[in-house]
Formats: structure tokens, C-alpha cells, sequence
């Protein structure tokens, strides 16, 4: 029994005053509640409990371990129910993140500075006609029926200075012409760059 389900049965023995009662509460047999309670006492050299024919009371030692241990418990229902709000707000940001990049009504291309395509939105997929298809991978080949538009990644990322509201003609896509702006990722003061980004 971990030390969280052994406070939670001290503290339901002291509670119900039952070995018995604790046990069926808590799910486990009345002898393993018997058990882990006394190996509790052996532990804390003390006993806990006065035991007699009409129940168990706690003992001075152990009515103060139980305070104690019925605030250790509130701590840990209150770390886990932290812990389950973080979970729940980490993944409502990820699907938001996810819906914006998904909406955004021009495309949105992420190369890294190995050259690999990390984000694609679905206009940009539709606007060079890969909805449906795989874009993952090196941005030559993803782009292999756009060059132009390969062209001026491959400018941004050889110079590491933005490219602005240039033009480039496309093939095979819902669009004809984009007009784009292509810049560079710097994560860090070094000034380097990390990859870019093209709206």
C-alpha cells in the first residue's frame, strides 16, 4: 500500500472507528487494513489506536497523526487536482493552437533550418495543392511543383534577411500567384537563425 492509501485508511479508521468499516470502504479486506495500520504503528514506534470489543479509538498519538495525516491528504488531493487542471488546460491550448494555425486564411509554411516543411496549414495546402497529400519533409522536395515559391525559402534561409511581399507564380494549385512574405526564425540574442516562416 503506497503512503497516500495508507493515510487514507488511518484516517477512515479514525473516521468510522472500524477496522472493519474502513476496510469495506476503502475496498480491502479487514485484515490488510489490520495490517498496514500496524506496520504504521512499528514504523512511528507508537501506537495509534486503543482497541476494545465496541471499536478502535485513536490513541493521543494518534489522534494528532490524524490531523496531520488528513491535512497531508487535502495537500495531496488538492497537488492532484492541480496536476488534472494543468492536463486539461495543456491540451485546450494544444487544440487551440491546432483550430488557429487550421483557420488561418492564408497559408502558413515552417521550414527549420535543415530545410524541412514542420508546419503546413490547410489553405497553404490547398492553395499548392497538397490537401490530402504528404507534406512532411524537405522543403525542396514538398515544394517540387512550386519552385518559385522554394526559391524564395531557399533565399531567406541562405541569407537569413526577410524576404517582403514578393510575388511568385504557382502550378497545380487552387492559386495562380502568391503574394508572400518569407522571414527568418531567430529563437535566441545570437541572432541565428533557426528556420523561417512564410505568410
Amino acid at each position: 500500500m503506497d503512503t497516500v492509501a495508507g493515510l487514507q485508511l488511518f484516517i477512515r479508521v479514525v473516521e468510522t472507528g472500524s477496522f472493519s468499516k474502513a476496510s469495506a470502504d476503502l475496498g480491502i479486506t479487514q485484515p490488510t487494513a489490520t495490517k498496514h495500520v500496524a506496520a504504521l504503528e512499528a514504523r512511528l514506534g507508537a501506537r495509534l489506536f486503543h482497541r476494545s470489543t465496541r471499536g478502535v479509538t485513536p490513541t493521543e498519538v494518534g489522534a494528532l497523526g490524524a490531523f496531520m495525516a488528513a491535512a497531508m491528504e487535502d495537500a495531496v488531493r488538492k497537488l492532484r487536482d492541480g496536476e488534472r487542471a494543468m492536463k486539461a488546460r495543456a491540451e485546450a491550448s494544444e487544440r487551440l493552437s491546432s483550430e488557429i494555425v487550421a483557420s488561418l486564411t492564408s497559408g502558413l509554411l515552417v521550414v527549420d533550418r535543415d530545410g524541412i516543411v514542420r508546419t503546413l496549414n490547410p489553405a497553404g495546402q490547398t492553395m499548392l495543392g497538397l490537401a490530402g497529400k504528404r507534406w512532411e519533409g524537405p522543403y525542396r522536395e514538398v515544394l517540387q511543383d512550386a519552385g518559385p515559391l522554394a526559391d524564395v525559402l531557399e533565399e531567406c534561409l541562405r541569407t537569413a534577411r526577410p524576404v517582403v511581399r514578393r510575388a511568385v507564380p504557382l502550378t497545380g494549385g487552387a492559386a495562380s500567384h502568391l503574394g508572400l512574405t518569407v522571414s527568418p526564425i531567430r529563437e535566441d540574442s545570437s541572432g541565428e537563425t533557426h528556420g523561417v516562416i512564410c505568410l
